[in-house]
């Protein structure tokens, strides 16, 4: 939902006494190189404004390029970011790292995702000038601008992040003279100013403004005497400061390992550092400054972490009002124990042991290395770019000072073991009753935007309510009031937010048939946010498979639940679906609403199906619990199925998703789905017939989706919609064996995907305008290098095929057979005989619009001499006509057998029928001709055709009344019948 700027509730009418300070207050500008003019010999470091970040390496691989904080001060050489840079061409920049081998330059994988040093000089970025930051560009290859993935330390992309495009080049003479860190000190002063103009009150303020803007402007002012101003200014206009500012000046080098500087503050020295990346071990550690600071709130974060080898009290900070020990408020936080942060890659290797390259390469790491007396993340350059991470942080937020002083301490326990950490962060929120009014106004600015949304009644009066209240407040009103207003604004814009977030979550259900998916994060594509409580390697989503490309997934190696939440949900029954794997040992379930836990899958190994109750779905794929589609037999094959689980939501609120895993296994979840079954007494789930034939799904279907399970007795049955609805299954994607309108094409149909197995019929569905098929697949054994019969709704594609279709029967008596090409598109339900070069499991093709072809049949072509049928079948035959002739091997050849017997045919093969010849051709004398080569086929004893009869028997030595599909003895012979 848009909001409305903060200020946009107070008065931002500026007289023309500020004019002289809006036109000397310009924006610092970065002390970058200019880009046009790159000779390859200077030492620059390539900067991220937004992030206050240089590139270097690091990460997995040690070839990750990443961002991350200068490592030996503001002021200082840091050779670890040090590169030269050169113009290839006009508009372009190519950037090389010092401290790496030769010829590896900055560029972007080939998906232009992760940014990486370990690429060859052929790696160039187009830049234009940053049309906000004066001094900076914006870098782009393959289209994308580089960014980087959080503050600083993680990895750059170019493909998403915070927004932090503005990049400036910097000559390393402008870090070791001080140019960078007063550029620093600078944007914190210009941050106050821009305050004070939002907040319309700079002609209160001109005196003070004037003197700060004269150290502003004075380049020859020092990082002290910029802070100085800076703190000064804070103090003097403090009052009317209306938005959240960096305090860090009102304490000397608060950064501490920015200015590489703790002298300013009282404690004892640390231990060891590792270029200003501070770290204690096993070491008392106390330290404190006192400094005047303007009343009001302030938030103080503390960039820390720390490893506990010996148990004791965690690390903390103390925040007092006032003095140290003067009796003031005090509030504290701890220091995060580094093993409950998640710092992406680095997860227990794969080997169990050493850390090998391979390792490396694939992103794996074991817990954390000693490395020269420093502990870093395995894999990673320096213990910074963990410091990087979001949580890695104590926090003491609002807190109040009363007594215009304030206290900051940390006090690290010699038990406590190892602790890193990088400095403070001050945030000035202005006066207490100041950020209490600008708290109401905004409040009562988004409560003017939910006044003209979709809400209850009741929620919708308590909007008036708290418009008119609190209409007239200013900070002129007392604290408590302010408070009081601010705590009931809070509690109706809530229960507002809950009503219309309820009223959209009902609009998702009834206009999507209950498919409300889009309202969590199931594809894990990217990332899992949105869940809590899983483990592995959420972000190395890409590393495996689900059937023919990369589909990201999460991973578990735990006992353990993961969930998520989707909050304001309307009282309802919800069921959800899940793509699950394991291997043997690991169980995977699901439960959603409170109710019981759905469907378990249990695995039996990495390449078997699960166990479980299994029934055919439209895909023709075992699956357990579910038919609604989406795995390929590949899936299958890597024991990908589905779990579901079906629960009721009593009364409105919090709709919960938990997917449990135990045995402590390596187990997969992906593709997670999300349905309301049942809405206000309105059912969305369908009750499907039992689907044996050819069925038409169109009032089942809702236009969309089908949310419910297909239970199918015959797999080749064929679905369609005679109102043209492109029905999908809950994995998205178009329903096998589904025909429906096909756009542009005079009305004819399409099938996305048509899955046929043999030995069950199949019936073309009856459409005189055509029937396509985008792609089609029947699965049946074709032994290799064996002629055996074909026929198929569709034109078969393999190139392990040798198609050949009876073409001539000539007076000499030799059946002539030609090739079909790729380019015959008119050979739909046409019979053919085929020969594979290798053994295969499933022929696979696609059908043109030449029409609906036979029912139960489909006919070959007529010879131009004495007519040669080759007869096609999709249904069983049970008795091939007499005097026809069918393929069949003795031993190891294929021959063609006259029928004299019971003899049955299988669906999608065909038989011979060539009628008693005239003239000198005998029915019984048939030379066969491949494309002029008569003995592609085994030569035929004498000429003769050979006939199947006298007494057949089974392997088992049983006589029978008629071939039988498989192995028969005949006369004394093996005969294989396909």
């Amino acid at each position: 939902m848009k909001r409305k700027l903060l200020f946009a509730l107070f008065s931002l009418v500026i007289g023309g006494g500020n004019l002289w300070a809006q036109g000397t207050w310009t924006a610092p500008a970065v002390p970058g190189a200019d880009l046009s003019s790159l000779d390859g010999n200077t030492n620059y470091y390539l900067y991220n404004v937004g992030s206050d970040a240089f590139v270097t390496y690091g990460m997995s691989w040690n070839t990750n390029a990443i961002a991350r904080r200068l490592s030996s001060g503001d002021q200082a050489e840091s050779p670890i970011h040090a590169m030269t840079a050169t113009n290839p061409s006009a508009g372009t920049a190519r950037f090389h790292l010092n401290d790496v081998t030769a010829d590896k330059y900055i560029g972007t994988n080939q998906g232009n995702c992760d940014v990486w040093v370990d690429f060859g000089s052929n790696y160039d970025w187009t830049y234009a000038a940053s049309e906000s930051v004066s001094g900076a560009y914006t870098l782009t290859m393959g289209g994308n601008k580089l960014d980087v993935s959080w503050a600083y330390g993680g990895h750059l992309t170019t493909t998403g992040g915070q927004g932090f495009y503005d990049w400036a080049l910097i000559p390393v003479t402008s870090i070791t003279d001080g140019s960078y860190a007063k550029y620093k000190e600078r944007k914190q002063m210009y941050a106050v100013y821009q305050a004070l103009v939002a907040a319309g009150v700079v002609s209160s303020y001109t005196s003070a403004l004037e003197t700060a803007n004269n150290v502003y402007v004075n380049s020859s002012a020092t990082v002290s005497d910029l802070r100085s101003a800076t703190r000064t200014l804070i103090n003097a206009a403090a009052e009317d400061i209306a938005s959240s500012i960096n305090g860090n000046s009102l304490f000397d080098d608060a950064d501490m390992w920015g200015n590489q500087a703790i002298t300013t503050w009282t404690s004892t020295s640390p231990s060891n550092s590792d270029g200003g990346e501070y770290e204690t071990y096993n070491v008392h550690y106390d330290f404190n400054q006192t400094h005047d600071v303007p009343n009001g709130t302030y938030k103080i974060v503390f960039h820390s972490l720390f490893r506990n080898d010996g148990g004791g009290t965690a690390p903390r900070i103390v925040v007092t009002d006032g003095e140290l020990d003067g009796g003031g408020t005090t509030a504290s936080a701890n220091v995060p124990l580094f093993t409950s942060l998640s710092f992406g890659p680095n997860v227990d290797n794969n080997s169990g042991g050493a850390i090998t390259g391979t390792d490396k390469k694939n992103g794996y790491y074991s817990d954390w290395v000693q490395n020269g007396g420093v502990w870093i993340p395995n894999g990673r350059r320096s213990s910074a770019d963990a410091l990087a991470h979001t949580n890695a942080v104590a926090e003491v937020d609002n807190f109040k000072v009363t007594k215009g002083k304030m206290n900051i301490r940390l006090i690290i326990d010699q038990n406590s073991q190892w602790v890193n950490f990088q400095g403070f962060d001050i945030i000035f929120y202005g006066s207490t009753t100041g950020k209490l009014y600008r708290d109401l106004a905004a409040l009562l600015a988004t409560s003017s935007e939910y006044s003209s949304e979709a809400m209850g009644t009741t929620e919708a009066s308590e909007i008036s309510r708290v418009l008119s209240a609190y209409a007239s407040y200013t900070k002129s009103n007392s604290e408590s009031e302010l408070e009081a207003a601010v705590a009931d604004v809070t509690s109706v814009n809530a229960a507002a937010a809950a009503s219309i977030a309820r009223t959209a979550h009902v609009t998702a259900i009834t206009s999507n048939n209950g498919d409300i998916t889009s309202l969590i994060n199931g594809t894990f594509d990217t990332n899992a946010d949105g869940w809590t409580g899983y483990t592995g390697r959420p972000d190395n989503l890409g590393r495996s498979w689900r059937g023919e490309g990369i589909n990201p997934f999460i991973e578990r190696n735990a006992d353990g639940t993961m969930t998520t939440t989707v909050a304001n949900m309307p009282a309802g029954t919800y069921k959800v679906v899940a793509a699950a794997r394991t291997y043997a040992g690991g169980k995977l379930k699901a439960q959603v609403a409170g109710g019981e836990y759905g469907a378990e899958l249990t695995g039996t190994g990495d390449a078997a199906p699960a166990a479980g109750t299994m029934e055919i779905n439209t895909n023709g794929v075992e699956m357990p619990y579910s038919s609604l589609g989406g795995f390929t037999t590949v899936d299958t094959g890597h024991n990908w199925h589905w779990i579901t689980a079906t629960g009721t939501l009593a009364a409105d609120g919090d709709l919960v998703i938990n997917i449990t895993t135990t045995g402590n296994s390596w187990m997969a979840i992906d593709d997670v789905h999300l349905y309301c079954t049942e809405l206000d007494g309105t059912s969305y789930t369908k009750t499907l017939p039992t689907i044996s034939a050819n069925t038409d799904l169109s009032s089942y279907a809702d236009g969309s989706v089908i949310t419910c399970d297909i239970a199918v007795s015959n797999p080749n049955a064929m679905m369609y919609s005679s109102t043209g609805y492109n029905v999908t299954t809950a994995a998205g994607s178009s329903l096998n064996n589904y025909l429906y309108k096909k756009s542009g094409y005079g009305g004819a149909f399409q099938a996305d995907n048509v899955v046929l197995y043999d030995g069950t019929a199949y019936e073309t569905p009856s459409n005189n305008k055509g029937i396509y098929f985008n792609n089609a697949t029947l699965y049946r054994n074709i032994p290799a290098n064996t002629w055996c019969t074909l026929v198929v709704p569709f034109w078969p594609k393999d190139s392990r095929l040798t198609r050949m279709y009876p073409s001539e029967l000539s007076d000499a008596g030799v059946l002539t057979f030609s090739t079909a090409t790729n380019s015959t598109w008119d050979s739909n339900d046409k019979p053919m005989l085929v020969k594979s070069s290798e053994a295969m499991t499933s022929i696979t093709g696609v059908r043109g619009g030449s029409g609906a072809g036979g029912a139960g049949t489909a006919t070959g072509n007529m010879s131009s001499g004495e007519g040669v049928n080759m007869i096609g079948t999709y249904t069983a035959i049970s008795a091939v006509p007499q005097g026809s002739y069918v393929v069949a091997r003795v031993g190891d050849e294929d021959n063609l057998y006259k029928v004299d017997g019971d003899v049955s045919l299988a669906p999608f093969r065909a038989y011979f029928s060539i009628p008693t010849a005239s003239g000198n051709v005998k029915a019984d004398v048939i030379r066969l001709n491949f494309d002029d080569n008569e003995t592609a086929i085994a030569e035929i004893e004498n000429g003769e055709v050979k006939t199947i009869n006298g007494p057949i028997f089974n392997l088992a030595g049983q006589r029978m009344s008629k071939v039988q599909r498989g192995v028969n003895i005949i006369n004394g012979k093996k005969v294989l019948v396909k």
